[in-house]
């Protein structure tokens, strides 16, 4: 499993104040919780360092039933299906609740969570409080399992609303990100089909009205009907449209920043939430917290390593590839096209008299000379696999794949006419009123005897032949063979 997912599994059960162990099969590795640290008092050693098996064996020892446990566990090894829950006491006279259910991908099991609640914070023949562990448990195996699958974070946020609205059979189950920098945010909605209708407008109130973010902003648990609070009056009269009797809303913060609000409502009567139940998905909207923030670290990654590809392999001036994106393209078609014993086509282009234009004109015409003449010549190689590069200050390359010398001799009399068309004046030049191009040009079927660069140095040398000629003309090279080597 790579960095980022154990990392973002980590934060996941850390999330929890409850021990969580988290035991991943196929790499050998446990991931312990920091309450789970804190109950039991794990040396750091233990945490990070030992073994697979070292570990079940510490954190055996800490039980008086250390046979049990270790017995169970190999249960486990033994029937990776199998789900356990037992009342086990540590060898200082603490209880805990112990169970543990696989984390499956389909038919595959990836591994285990185990979960150590001390008994004396949860009464267990409670039947709504014990109803909540198992849930609790069904939850948290959704969302290091959907970890382990690389689910992104929509994903995530998507089948967490389903299970909440199933699991704790409310009416409706509702993420809204509340952003004014993204109007079009995220929206994920799930509901009975007697309450179906009528919320669709719900997300667009949010967004227009920011006013209402400050009330979500913190643990809400509002019983429409019956609150008093004149403040609120506003956002009760539209749950009433929505026919809401209770509505029980937890903030999503991401890095101390109000992202979302996770809405529960009760509609078919009020509701009186349990103390477990609260403190549950207020836990999970701390884990949804945390998947958001990994995807907005990632995307700003992506972002990053774009613009420095980007930044790597284009011309700042003129905005279309440079020397090194054309030699990687250069490279990629030549091994492509020899494969499929196809023609390639390379021309070399050159601003007839640029130097004297630069001393005449200046460094700023220049510069404009530079983009207008790159942007012609990209006009007329408009295939998406031709590639127009500027490769030296005046110079552009030109490749061509899958073009025969016939195919190329026509783009370069258009790329040659189209130069003196833009009316750049060039008053002082030998050639032309307005400015020129030179163009050298060479094509062959690609083979592995040769190297790419065989073909830029024909085609470069039929350039300089151009213009030794005069200049605003098109020269054809040599013809290359494996004996030119």
């Amino acid at each position: 499993m790579k960095d980022k997912e154990q990392t973002m599994i980590q934060a996941f059960i850390d999330s929890f104040d409850w021990g969580v162990l988290v035991s991943l099969d196929r790499q050998g590795q446990i991931l312990i919780n920091d309450a789970f640290v804190q109950a039991f008092r794990i040396p750091r050693e233990v945490r990070y360092e030992m073994s697979y098996e070292s570990q079940i064996s510490y954190i055996g020892s800490l039980f008086r039933d250390e046979e049990e446990f270790i017995h169970e566990v190999h249960d486990t090894e033994t029937q990776p299906l199998l789900e356990t829950q037992e009342l086990l006491h540590t060898i200082d006279g603490r209880s805990f609740e112990v169970s543990s259910k696989p984390i499956r991908l389909e038919q595959l099991v990836l591994g285990r969570i185990w979960q150590f609640r001390g008994s004396a914070g949860l009464q267990f023949d409670h039947h709504g409080a014990a109803f909540v562990v198992k849930k609790r448990q069904e939850l948290l195996t959704m969302l290091v399992s959907q970890t382990i699958q690389k689910r992104s974070p929509k994903e995530i946020l998507r089948n967490v609303v389903n299970h909440i609205g199933q699991v704790f059979a409310v009416e409706r189950a509702i993420i809204y990100q509340l952003d004014g920098k993204a109007p079009e945010g995220m929206r994920f909605e799930w509901s009975v089909r007697a309450y179906d209708a009528g919320y669709k407008d719900y997300y667009t109130y949010f967004q227009n009205n920011p006013w209402v973010w400050n009330f979500y902003s913190q643990l809400q648990c509002n019983h429409v009907e019956t609150t008093k609070n004149e403040s609120v009056r506003k956002i009760n009269t539209l749950l009433q449209q929505l026919q809401v009797k209770t509505c029980l809303s937890f903030p999503i913060i991401v890095q101390e920043h109000l992202w979302g609000v996770l809405l529960l409502h009760s509609c078919y009567q009020q509701r009186e939430w349990l103390a477990e139940e609260i403190e549950f998905i207020e836990v999970l909207s701390n884990q949804m917290a945390i998947a958001i923030h990994q995807y907005e670290l990632d995307q700003q990654l992506t972002s990053s390593k774009q613009k420095i590809e980007a930044s790597n392999t284009t011309d700042e001036l003129t905005l279309i590839p440079n020397a090194r994106r054309f030699e990687q393209v250069l490279e990629k078609e030549w091994q492509r096209l020899a494969r499929e014993d196809l023609p390639l086509t390379v021309m070399w282009c050159k601003i007839d008299h640029f130097d004297l234009y630069y001393e005449v004109y200046g460094e700023e015409l220049a510069q404009k000379c530079l983009q207008q003449v790159s942007w012609a010549i990209a006009l007329v190689c408009q295939r998406p696999a031709d590639l127009v590069a500027r490769c030296s200050p005046e110079e552009f390359g030109i490749i061509l794949p899958n073009t025969d010398l016939d195919g190329a001799l026509f783009l370069a009399d258009q790329i040659l006419s189209s130069i003196p068309k833009l009316k750049i004046n060039h008053l002082q030049s030998p050639i032309n009123e307005y400015v020129t191009i030179s163009i050298g040009i060479n094509s062959i079927v690609p083979t592995l005897a040769m190297l790419p660069t065989d073909l830029v140095k024909s085609t470069r040398k039929a350039l300089q032949q151009a213009i030794a000629s005069g200049g605003n003309r098109i020269n054809l090279g040599e013809m290359l063979s494996v004996a030119d080597r």
